[in-house]
């Protein structure tokens, strides 16, 4: 009889993200993880106690790859620009975990920008002059916006989709900043 593996939190955590990843969350069960290890479903259980821990644990992970590409977006272009086409390339090149993602992120959608976010606008030439709610209001819309774009390059997308979705982020900011610039446009 061959040695039995001991199942570790780490090792039901890392096959669930993998799941999640290429199939997205719908897919991920303790039998689907069971299966990804070789091993039956009470060592998935043993090891980390409810779906909903791994769950949590697979969510926890999935936002620091979403920060990790908001936060390399593409040299050259202004701070808060590459946040945008950071979200978008994490659209495109993973998919599942950006649909995920996607589900933390809109429950923050009325609230302020992450702080991280509000220093990149504060580092953009184009943003610095504005205040706080200015800011808030161009995040707010360029958010919705990149979310829309997000879904255009997703799996299925045309050849060339990704660079035609950033340079209508590219467009779409410059017009909410030209609005909130002018001051006859000034409701805050």
């Amino acid at each position: 009889m061959p040695p039995k593996t001991a199942v570790t939190r780490a090792m039901v955590e890392e096959a669930a993200f993998d799941i999640v990843r290429a199939a997205g969350a719908d897919a991920l069960s303790v039998r689907a993880i069971a299966e990804k290890i070789g091993c039956s479903t009470q060592p998935v259980y043993t090891a980390c106690g409810s779906i909903a821990t791994v769950r949590e644990a697979v969510g926890a992970r999935c936002k620091i790859v979403a920060e990790t590409f908001m936060r390399t977006g593409r040299g050259g272009e202004p701070p808060f620009l590459q946040i945008g086409i950071g979200a978008l390339r994490f659209a495109h090149e993973e998919p599942h975990l950006f649909r995920l993602a996607g589900e933390f992120m809109r429950a923050r959608l009325l609230d302020p920008p992450p702080e991280a976010v509000l220093a990149a606008m504060r580092a953009d030439p184009a943003l610095c002059q504005l205040d706080d709610a200015h800011l808030r209001r161009i995040h707010a819309l360029m958010w919705i916006f990149a979310q829309g774009l997000a879904g255009l390059v997703g799996p299925g997308a045309a050849e060339g989709a990704l660079v035609d979705a950033i340079a209508y982020l590219r467009m779409a900011g410059r017009a909410v900043v030209a609005w909130e610039l002018n001051p006859a446009n000034n409701t805050s």
